[in-house]
């Protein structure tokens, strides 16, 4: 927000140091983004009178002026098509200076003696217009200050300020801060005593969208504002239409709540009703644009139920105020907040009324704003009141009541401010402060929505303190002992496990596109919508990491990159499975994707991404967490191809899915090469209880080592084969699959799978013999499954 400081000044008083006032205005969280003075680099530029203009006798284009101040005439060489005899222009002398640094001199131009040269806007620094000379009022005192005369002298201040400080959203709002830092007073503006009681009729149909509306018909003149108050409002970044609508905007900087005019003879029956819009509704705002309308907005409408206005966001065509409006409606209400909001965001028209309105406006400040606005008519705009101001307010709002504890102020902030200074502060700050004991019972006022509870006092406290006077000190931690929940030692291990397996960790999107979840196959998965996104096309809060994972792969192989293993932990969403709660279920998830090749060399030749190969970082996150064996089932998933997917649990407890992508899916996002990946829930991993670690003494015996082969159905799981194995024999130490073939000698719809077995015994070597009698114990166990045949 834009404040001219000079403006700042009227309601309390400054340094005469603008560094300063910009370090308190930083101090008190109005973050001061820029210093504008545009006159700051003029000088020796007045007001001077044309006496006669004649052509250049050696340019077509050039034009010679004799100038005339105070001290005498001068000669100008110009080429703007816009001078005339009798005009008042500023002009820089020699020895000048404008914006840029640039100094000016006495010059020929053409053959011509210049002295010095006549000045458009731009070239004062007064904006873009560089079509013709500025051409000041008739009756302008020659030799006068240019500066002075158009108030290049101001020094505005570009705030940034937050969106919980609505009341810093006006002149005053700011001043206010800054009179409670320095310790000063606070000059309020005069407002008009006005009477409320039947005034226009207002009907309030919607109390919700806006809890007070009050309205006054005044007779105006319509006309030009004077020169003050067009550079009130230049300063704070907006331009001058005419006097009526520059009051309303003029009130609308200075207290912060917006005003709006209606041309009451282009009202129906002259009055107002306030309701909200209906189904497929229209209206045409100021900027000439049909608007469509939501049953959300709330409008402002005449006696005919004919839309007039978009209720704080922007008036209608129909009854804007013209040159040739006589009386005005003048409109001064509280909206709601999100409804203003949101109606400002799905209709993208974002006005100055719609930036403060959103933020919250001072309910009980509507009929102060409307009687400032009636003082400024009747002062410049001819302005008479006519009757009584309606006021409907049917709840009013009250003020928060906040109990603070000044000890627990100090012992928060670390400060030694003392009772006195803070019911100080905190009065020039607008509350309302009882003493009851040794507590302070506030009133905070409604301009000050973000005032609720006494943390909110605190900060307040800290503010006009200054953080930088807050002493550092060194929190007390003896007894605390910060640790990690089982749950975060948890995840942290996962994570670590995948990177040590080769993965590089990505973080993805949480919106997706309807697009997106078709091109994965998972859109037949339930999904929630979010109401106002950020981007309409990506509306869906995922239902699952594999789009955003394949996203980043097709990304990283369009850059050169083909050989990938990634994987993301990251949040999914689903509806709730109860009505009564309306958010959305979110689960931990972890997904890995892995494309392209394995470098084996020198030990083995370089191999394709298989399957097993994120069966082994699956595995390792199992051991690392301490669960029982994992058990892969062979499912069928849309994404997934069949027979090269499987689902993933842990006894009862289901823990995912692994697979090769289906190859619509791989080549729908232009990923090259087969990818196999999987999702598995941290949030079920992390429910199974751990197993126990008991500490076994190793064996000192040697081990013995076999390969056993067997024939079986390709459509048959593997587990319950390794599983027999290992409870072939109590010599059995471990059991593992290593190979699995298809296709040749073995028979359509067969596989060969080999086993690798490790033999140990703890009390003594093997000998030849009970090796070979464990190994055909495993043998027999195995066969005993259904289909199954030793492969010799």
């Amino acid at each position: 927000m834009r404040v001219p400081v000079s403006w700042l000044r009227e309601y309390v008083d400054l340094p005469d140091d603008l560094a300063e006032i910009t370090d308190l205005c930083d101090r008190l969280g109005l973050v001061v983004d820029g210093v504008d003075a545009p006159g700051a680099e003029v000088s020796g530029v007045v007001a001077a009178e044309i006496l006669a203009v004649l052509p250049h006798p050696n340019a077509d284009r050039l034009q010679l002026a004799d100038v005339r101040i105070d001290e005498g005439d001068f000669r100008v060489v110009c080429g703007a098509p816009n001078i005339a005899a009798g005009q008042i222009v500023p002009w820089a002398r020699p020895g000048a200076t404008l914006p840029g640094g640039m100094k000016l001199k006495k010059a020929k131009i053409r053959g011509e003696a210049s002295e010095g040269m006549l000045c458009s806007a731009r070239e004062l620094g007064l904006g873009d217009d560089h079509e013709g000379i500025l051409v000041l009022p008739a009756g302008t005192a020659l030799g006068g200050d240019v500066k002075d005369l158009l108030g290049l002298d101001e020094v505005v201040l570009d705030l940034d300020v937050t969106p919980n400080r609505p009341d810093a959203m006006s002149v005053v709002g700011v001043a206010r801060d800054l009179a409670a830092v320095l310790d000063t007073d606070l000059r309020m503006p005069a407002v008009a005593a006005v009477d409320t009681g039947h005034g226009p009729s207002i009907e309030l149909d919607d109390p919700d969208g806006c809890p007070r509306y009050c309205g006054a018909v005044i007779d105006v003149s319509i006309g030009a504002s004077p020169d003050w108050l067009v550079r009130r409002l230049e300063g704070a970044g907006m331009r001058s239409i005419n006097n009526v609508v520059d009051i309303t905007n003029f009130v609308m900087l200075e207290l912060g709540q917006p005003l709006h005019a209606f041309d009451l003879d282009r009202l129906s029956d002259g009055s107002i009703r306030v309701r909200r819009a209906r189904v497929d509704e229209t209206m045409t705002t100021l900027d000439g644009v049909e608007r469509h309308l939501e049953p959300t907005d709330v409008l402002i409408c005449d006696g005919a139920d004919v839309p007039q206005a978009v209720a704080g966001v922007m008036g209608g065509h129909d009854a804007e105020v013209s040159a040739d409006t006589t009386t005005i409606l003048l409109e001064s209400a509280y909206f709601d907040a999100p409804s203003i909001l949101q109606t400002s965001k799905r209709l993208g028209l974002r006005s100055d009324a719609s930036s403060r309105f959103e933020r919250g406006t001072d309910p009980n400040g509507v009929l102060r704003a409307l009687a400032r606005a009636v003082t400024l008519f009747e002062q410049l705009a001819n302005g008479r009141l006519r009757g009584p101001v309606t006021d409907v307010y049917p709840v009013p709002v009250k003020e928060a009541a906040i109990t603070v504890r000044p000890d627990r102020v100090r012992s928060i902030l670390g400060t030694d401010v003392d009772d006195e200074q803070m019911v100080l502060w905190l009065t020039r700050l607008g509350l309302s402060i009882e003493t009851r004991g040794t507590e302070l019972h506030t009133l905070a006022p409604t301009w000050r929505p973000d005032l609720t509870r006494e943390i909110d006092i605190v900060e307040e406290v800290a503010r006009l303190a200054g953080f930088n006077s807050i002493a550092r000190t060194v929190p007390h931690i003896d007894g605390q002992v910060g640790k990690l929940t089982d749950a975060q030692l948890a995840v942290r291990s996962i994570r670590a496990v995948v990177r040590g397996a080769g993965c590089d960790e990505i973080a993805t999107l949480s919106l997706l596109a309807e697009s997106d979840l078709v091109r994965c196959h998972v859109d037949g998965l339930e999904r929630v919508t979010v109401t106002n996104p950020l981007r309409f096309e990506e509306s869906i809060l995922r239902p699952s990491l594999l789009p955003g994972v394949l996203r980043t792969v097709a990304f990283n192989q369009s850059h050169g990159s083909r050989n990938l293993a990634l994987f993301e932990m990251g949040r999914v969403f689903a509806r709730p499975t109860q009505d009564t709660t309306p958010r959305p279920l979110e689960t931990q998830s972890l997904a890995v994707a892995m494309v392209g090749s394995v470098d084996e060399r020198p030990y083995a030749s370089q191999r394709d991404i298989e399957f097993f190969d994120l069966v082994g970082v699956i595995d390792r996150i199992t051991q690392t967490l301490r669960i029982g064996d994992l058990t892969r089932v062979e499912a069928d998933f849309d994404w997934l191809q069949s027979g090269r997917s499987a689902a993933l649990s842990v006894g009862d407890v289901a823990i995912g899915w692994i697979g090769q992508l289906e190859p619509d899916v791989v080549s729908a996002w232009d990923i090259e090469g087969k990818v196999v990946a999987c999702q598995l829930s941290v949030d079920a991993l992390l429910s199974i209880e751990p197993a126990k670690r008991w500490y076994a003494e190793p064996s000192r015996f040697p081990a013995s080592r076999v390969d056993l082969a067997f024939v079986m159905s390709a459509d048959d799981p593997v587990a319950p084969v390794v599983a027999a194995v290992r409870a072939g024999s109590p010599l059995v130490s471990d059991a593992r699959l290593i190979d699995s073939f298809e296709g040749g000698s073995i028979g359509e719809g067969m596989r060969s799978v080999a086993v690798h077995v490790v033999f140990r015994s703890d009390e003594a070597t093997l000998n030849d013999d009970q090796i070979r009698d464990a190994r055909q114990a495993c043998i027999d166990v195995a066969l005993s499954v259904t289909g199954v045949s030793f492969r010799r």
